[in-house]
C-alpha cells in the first residue's frame, strides 16, 4: 500500500469524509492491481495517482455516461482533462437527479400529499 500521491493522502487526511473514503480506498485497490504492470518510481508519481484516482471516478460514472463518453475518457491521455470531464458528467447527473426529484414532489403536492420529508 502507499501508493497515492503524499499531495493527495494529505489532501484526503485533512479534507477526506465518509464521501471520499470509498473512492480513495477503490483508487488504492487498483493501485496494488497495476503494481507488478509498473516500476515504483511511476507508481509513486503524483501524476499515477490522480491518473488512478480518475479511472475509478470515471468507473463510477459507468451507468450513467454514454459509451462514446467513456470511450473518450479512456483514450485520452490528459488526465486534468479527464477529470474535468467527469466532473462535468457528475454535475449533469447531479442536475438531473435533482429535476426528478422535483418534479416528483410536485407530483405529490399535486395529489394532496405532505413533501416537506423530500
Amino acid at each position: 500500500m502507499g501508493y497515492l500521491p503524499t499531495s493527495y493522502t494529505a489532501a484526503m487526511a485533512r479534507g477526506g469524509n465518509a464521501n471520499t473514503q470509498p473512492l480513495t480506498a477503490m483508487v488504492q485497490v487498483l493501485l496494488e492491481e497495476l503494481r507488478p504492470y509498473y516500476s515504483q518510481e511511476q507508481l509513486k508519481s503524483e501524476s499515477f495517482g490522480y491518473t488512478a484516482l480518475s479511472l475509478v471516478a470515471l468507473s463510477s460514472l459507468q451507468c450513467t455516461i454514454s459509451t462514446q463518453q467513456l470511450s473518450m475518457a479512456l483514450q485520452t491521455t490528459d488526465t486534468v482533462e479527464r477529470l474535468e470531464w467527469i466532473l462535468e458528467w457528475m454535475q449533469e447527473h447531479s442536475n438531473g437527479l435533482q429535476e426528478i426529484a422535483e418534479s416528483r414532489k410536485q407530483e405529490l403536492l399535486d395529489c394532496g400529499e405532505r413533501t416537506d420529508d423530500l
